[in-house]
Order: structure tokens, then sequence, then C-alpha cells
């Protein structure tokens, strides 16, 4: 194994106990390294990424209070503050499925389990600093949004490197999918699927068959995969996704508990399971999911205030249903909930909103009508103002309250109202307030699921085509990006100076060429 040099490296370690954050300082010091710093929690060594660029960064998973492992690595690659050149590895005193199926989604360089020592360690460092700097083409292009410069380097690194040809395919084959070049990505896994069936190559032709539209052939796919190997957790994903496209939505239920029993540490597969039990009225296994995803998302990433209000509004039930201890314990909850919710999100005035109307709709389930009338009064002219950009969810939970004060006929104008609206026009909906809340990537990526469908609007290739425009003005122009407009635009080419929407894309056809142009 050729040298490494660690003298040039720049390294962080995280970890809660002092003796053995100085002991893992002390040992990465012996094999060269000079420029170590240390976090004694999650939340110092995330303040500390934000400030530097390091190359190899060693935390512990269980950090005691505050963000563990797993979520520092979720966060800072979701927000790009992890970039791909540089190595993270999980240290952990037990490898339990738990952990290492929830850290696996995030892609960690590698795992290290205590006890240590100074010689397996540099081991188990040199190995994967060696792969980092063979693919440190590919990585750089990547974090330079230069996707095409990514796939070529992988291309040299499979000619030239037959040990890691099929990790440089595998990551070609990613970086495809997510250029939506579905026939090259085909092509792609269909020949590595001849060769040798892996599992994640299946599975990328299941996804191509669903973008596609061919679900029979997706879910074929994606059941087979499941059947082979029930810990396949992503098999199990997808099969959820084919069947919510059927609108099979207890077959995505059953596929979705699967592999929450699997991972249960995904916040995100907790919150699909609870809207999916939630659209069951599947009461009990949508309260466990969404008190889960509660209890995940405080130090994570991703918490939405979503995660609090889909939790009190599935105690309903049991509130109004359940009598006695169980109404007490469920209204105590739901209303601890809201606290908790308007303390961790104080400034989003929607948000506020839709908690007092959780209050009424609390007051309502408890008989205690003329409270959530009072609650309703008080809050009647910021309902009036939402006019029709109300959420859906805020307008179910409206409508109960209408229901319980005996006001039927507005309960019913307000649900068939939002019953209306198919799946794909509420991600859009969902969209669209994160859009205007500022958060543009994450608009995106909901703009970008729901553009995907066969069936997508006007509405939706204009909202994502904007949100594209606008991170491209915000942080630069991208590969995917410019790939995902010019193709949004070619879909809305033909549309009739009649449609709502004409002037709209005139506007957005100028501000891109404007910022491509720069």
């Amino acid at each position: 194994m050729a040298h490494v040099d660690y003298h040039k490296k720049k390294f962080m370690i995280i970890e809660d106990h002092a003796e053995f954050r100085s002991s893992l300082k002390a040992m990465v010091r012996m094999f060269g390294a000079h420029m170590v710093d240390t976090a004694h929690n999650g939340e110092e060594g995330i303040a500390k990424i934000i400030n530097n660029q390091y190359d190899i960064i060693l935390s512990d998973y269980e950090l005691g209070k505050g963000k563990d492992g797993q979520q520092i690595l979720e966060e800072t690659r979701r927000s790009g503050l992890l970039k791909s050149t540089s190595i993270f590895i999980l240290v952990t005193a037990a490898s339990t499925v738990e952990m290492v199926m929830g850290a696996l989604e995030y892609e960690p360089d590698g795992y290290i389990t205590k006890p240590i020592t100074h010689e397996n360690l540099k081991t188990r460092l040199d190995k994967i600093v060696q792969e980092k700097n063979l693919f440190s083409e590919v990585d750089r292009a990547i974090d330079q949004k230069k996707y095409k410069n990514a796939i070529n380097a992988c291309n040299k690194i499979a000619k030239e490197n037959p040990k890691y040809q099929v990790k440089a395919l595998r990551i070609k084959s990613k970086l495809l999918l997510n250029l939506e070049h579905y026939d090259d990505a085909g092509k792609l896994f269909q020949k590595l699927v001849d060769a040798r069936a892996f599992p994640w190559a299946v599975l990328g032709l299941g996804k191509i068959a669903f973008y596609k539209g061919d679900f029979d052939k997706a879910l074929q796919i994606f059941q087979q995969l499941a059947d082979e190997d029930q810990r396949n957790v992503e098999a199990y994903d997808w099969l959820s996704k084919v069947y919510i496209s059927q609108n099979l939505t207890e077959e995505a239920q059953k596929a979705l508990q699967h592999a929450v029993e699997r991972s249960p540490k995904s916040i995100i597969r907790q919150m699909d399971l609870g809207n999916i039990s939630k659209t069951n009225e599947d009461w009990s296994v949508a309260e466990v999911a969404f008190r889960k995803s509660v209890n995940l998302g405080k130090n994570s990433c991703y918490k939405t205030p979503d995660n609090y209000t889909s939790l009190v509004q599935v105690l309903q039930d049991k509130i109004s249903t359940g009598g006695g201890r169980k109404t007490k314990d469920a209204s105590t909850e739901a209303l601890r909930t809201l606290d908790n919710l308007e303390k961790e999100f104080p400034d989003n005035t929607e948000t506020l909103l839709f908690s007092k109307v959780l209050r009424a709709e609390t007051s309502s389930s408890l008989g205690k009508e003329k409270e959530a009338e009072h609650i309703l009064a008080s809050i009647s002219e910021d309902i009036a103002a939402l006019n029709n950009k109300m959420p859906e969810q805020m307008a179910h939970s409206l409508a109960n309250v209408y229901d319980a004060a005996g006001k039927k006929e507005e309960a019913s104008k307000l649900r068939e109202k939002y019953n209306k609206a198919s799946a794909n026009e509420v991600l859009n909906n969902d969209g669209v307030r994160l859009f205007k809340s500022g958060q543009i990537k994450e608009a995106l990526s909901v703009f970008g699921d729901a553009a995907k469908a066969p069936d997508a609007s006007n509405s939706v290739l204009i909202n994502a085509l904007q949100a594209s425009i606008k991170l491209m003005e915000n942080e630069g122009t991208d590969d995917s990006l410019i790939e995902n407009c010019d193709r949004y635009m070619k879909k809305l080419d033909g549309l009739d100076s009649s449609d709502k929407n004409y002037m709209r894309f005139k506007k957005l056809s100028s501000a891109y060429e404007n910022v491509t142009n720069k």
C-alpha cells in the first residue's frame, strides 16, 4: 500500500468524551497530522465545519445530548458543507443494525469500531484516503457541479482501474439519474445487470421504469428485490412510491412499515409512513410514525413544522374517541406539541396560524365548542386573508372545527375544494410555500419531483423552471439545473398565448438567457 502523507491533511475530531477525544487526536498526530481541530458535540462540530474545509472528519456516532454523528453527516451532506472530496468516518462503540442502516443512507466513507488502536486506525484511514485520491477528479467535478466532467472521470477510472470499475460505474449511474438521462442510465444499468445482478443496478432499472411511467415493470422489479432481500429498505421505499401512484394506499403503507422496521432513524421515511397511514385512517400507526418524526427531528436538519402539526392532527381521533385516561393523555400531548411547535418556529406566521387552528380542533375534539369558536374568532381575519392559498392540512383541520360547530355547509365547501387537488398539485403547493419562505433548494426538490410526473401540469413545470433559475441566480450555473431548465422549456415551448402561464413563461425565458449568458 502506497504511503499517505497526512501532514497536509486537515482533521476534525467530534467526540463528547474528553479522554477519547484526546486519544484520537494523539493517534492522528502520530502518523503525521498536525492540523487537528476537535469538537465536543455536534453543534460545535458543525459550527467549525462551516468555517473550515476539512479533509478528514472523524465523528463519534453517540454524542450525548444534541446531534449525533448521523445527524451531523446528513446535515453537512444536505447543505453542501461537506464536500465530495472530504472524508467522513463514523466512530462507533457498536455497529447496531439501526445505526448502520440509518447512516448508510447518507453515505459515510467508512466506519471504525471501538476500541481503536493507532494501527487499525491508520490501516483503515490509509485505505479510504487512497481510494478517495483515485476518485479525486470525480469528486472535484461534483463539488463544482460539472457533472458531465464527473461522468467522463468515472469512465476513465472504469477503463484504467478494473478494481474500482464497479464503484466508478455506480457513481456514473447516479449522476445520469440525477441529470435525468434515463436512456443512457438504463443502458448502463442493464449492462451491469447482464454481467452481475447488482441489487443497486436492478433498483436503477426499476427507478427508470417508474420515471418513464411503466409502473407495472417498476413494481415487478422492486417486488423481486424486496423478496430477495428484506433488508433492502430502498426497494420497499420505491414499492410504496409505485403503490401510491396506483392509489393502492394500504399496500404502500405495508411497504413503508417494513422499511421503517429495518431502518427506523430516517425522519423522511417516518413522515411518509405517517402521511400514508393518515390517508388510510390507521391512526395508531400514523401516531407512532409522526411522534418518532418529531423526536428524530429535534436535532435534525429535516425538522419542519409538518412533523408537529401532523402528530397533533392524528391525535384528534384518540382525543375524541379514546375516553378517560386516553383522551386526557392525548390532549395533553397535543397541546404540549403545539407549545413546542410555537417555540421552535416563532417567526413562521403560517405555522403559528395553523397552531391556533389545531388548538381549536383539539378543543372541538374535547367537546369544548365555545372555546374552539373563541379561538377561531380571534384568527378569522388571518384565515380569510389566506383565501385560496391555505395549506391542505390546515383546511382539513379547519373543516373539522366547522363540523363540530354545526357549520356543515362551510365544512363541506372547504373539503370539496381541497379534495379536488391531485397528489401532484398538493406537492406543487408545498413547493410554492417553500419558495415563498426563501427555501429555494427545498422548493426545487419538491417541484422537481412533481415535474417528473408524466401528467405534470404547466404550472408545475413553470414553478420548477422559476426555482431552477432563482437557484442559479443565487449560487451560479449548474449542469443539472441547465439541463432541467432546457427540458422544462422544451415541454412549455408550445404554450398557447391564451394560457394563464404564457406571460410568466416569457419572462422566465428572458431570465434564463440572462443567467446562462453571464
